[in-house]
């Protein structure tokens, strides 16, 4: 998977509040230092939750149309890879 995901092929809404949500994320962080204000980053990261939540509860990612099927795991892996560019999760220590 090479992150082109097509909002044109979401089929529900759980799908478009994710990607926005996402668009969201990379807007702030593309504006502003990270190291400027480690709170309000983390806020901005925490605030997805919801989304998260709510398109793992209401969306079935393997879907029988292989396209659409293809287009959730891309939007899977646009989340991950925006947290992976602002957080650095290998270095939290394990408790």
């Amino acid at each position: 998977m090479n992150n082109t995901t097509d909002p044109g092929l979401f089929i529900n809404d759980y799908e478009k509040y994710l990607y926005t949500k996402i668009l969201e994320i990379r807007k702030y962080f593309t504006s502003v230092n990270r190291d400027e204000n480690y709170e309000k980053s983390l806020n901005i990261l925490a605030s997805s939750k919801k989304e998260i939540f709510d398109f793992f509860d209401n969306v079935i990612v393997n879907h029988e149309d292989e396209s659409i099927k293809k287009n959730r795991l891309e939007l899977l892996q646009m989340l991950c890879k925006t947290f992976d560019n602002y957080i650095n999760f290998s270095s939290i220590e394990s408790l």
